[in-house]
């Protein structure tokens, strides 16, 4: 991946309200900092990786039950249970100041880096909760990838491997979560061919961080470390 450029992004990397919105979020204290109001550690490791990598960082901190950086306009789930009764000027608001500046900046990036480079590697970090709906997932790290696109399925099966030897983890493709369905990574697919674009979803089980007293000891290392022999 260093033949190439490279870019991260964490589009949950906080739950911050905003003050115009904070009326909305009275008394939901338990739901912002939960796994419903940012990804917890995730934006921790994406800091620690763009350090390491001496790569660029896009991240935004504003709660994803404010809006929802990582979908796109038409999805349901753009707002929240706490936004999506909001007027359409209040939503506009919304997605004018916290939104499009998020993903016009990433696309900046993205464009930048292929016109340098060629083609750019972009890592989108995210985390996910231990159980959900009262199911124990199975997996530590998900690498999330659209399998029929070669240049993404190659360096996404190599990452696992590398990832499970390196660590001793379980590391599974396209678990929690498909890696295809919709979201900033899907929407770059569209935008940029697969040998212009490789879009790769980086998934760490906060339960590491939690245990860890919210760190990731040095996990960032590891996968820093198997990211540049890919």
């Amino acid at each position: 991946m260093e033949k190439t450029g490279l870019l991260l992004t964490c589009e949950h990397g906080g739950n911050d309200v905003p003050e115009d919105y904070s009326q909305y979020f009275q008394d939901m204290d338990e739901l912002l900092n939960s796994h419903r109001g940012y990804d917890i550690g995730a934006l921790h490791m994406a800091q620690s990786l763009s350090s390491m990598l001496r790569c660029p960082l896009v991240s935004t901190t504003v709660t994803r039950l404010l809006v929802d950086c990582n979908r796109s306009l038409h999805r349901k789930t753009l707002f929240s249970r706490v936004t999506r009764h909001l007027d359409e000027a209040q939503k506009k608001d919304i997605l004018e100041k916290y939104y499009f500046p998020y993903r016009n900046e990433a696309t900046g990036w993205v464009q930048a880096l292929i016109r340098e480079h060629g083609r750019v590697v972009h890592l989108s970090v995210h985390s996910f909760t231990p159980v959900i709906n009262g199911r124990k997932r199975k997996t530590d790290v998900g690498i999330l990838y659209d399998p029929k696109r070669p240049w993404e399925y190659k360096p996404g099966k190599e990452l696992q491997e590398k990832l499970k030897k390196a660590t001793g983890l379980r590391v599974w493709r396209n678990y929690p979560f498909r890696g295809w369905p919709d979201g900033l990574v899907a929407a770059f697919r569209k935008m940029y061919p697969d040998n212009r674009y490789t879009g790769i979803e980086l998934e760490m089980n906060q339960q590491l961080y939690i245990d860890n007293n919210r760190s990731w000891g040095p996990l960032p290392e590891e996968v820093a470390a198997c990211i540049k022999t890919c």
